[in-house]
């Protein structure tokens, strides 16, 4: 391989570091900036369908709540749950309240 080859894909190689970092920076300023109803939009179609089509959903304040259609069973119930501890949510549990909390900005 010749010296200009080198340079060129060690050049390449840096330009894509450089762009993934910026997508990376750019992507966390929309989220931070985006209203609760696109930040709360942008969750649900995190949840698979097939869940999906189990719960409810609704923006409370700063938070997206999630309410389960009827029983999830143990299964379901930690995938929710898994889904919502990864995006810095909780499961209320308040017997026919219960629900999962995901808050909607870095202030909660």
């Amino acid at each position: 391989m010749s010296e200009t080859t080198t340079d060129l894909i060690k050049l390449l190689a840096a330009l894509r570091e450089a762009a993934l970092r910026a997508a990376e920076a750019i992507g966390a300023y929309l989220e931070a900036q985006a209203p609760p109803e696109v930040r709360a939009d942008g969750l649900r179609e995190g949840i698979p369908q097939d869940l999906r089509a189990l719960l409810d959903f609704r923006i409370e304040g700063n938070a997206l709540i999630i309410k389960p259609r009827g029983y999830l069973g143990p299964g379901n119930f930690g995938k929710v749950m898994d889904i919502a501890r990864q995006r810095g949510g909780r499961y209320v549990s308040a017997g026919k309240g219960s629900r999962f909390e995901i808050p909607l900005s870095a202030e909660g």
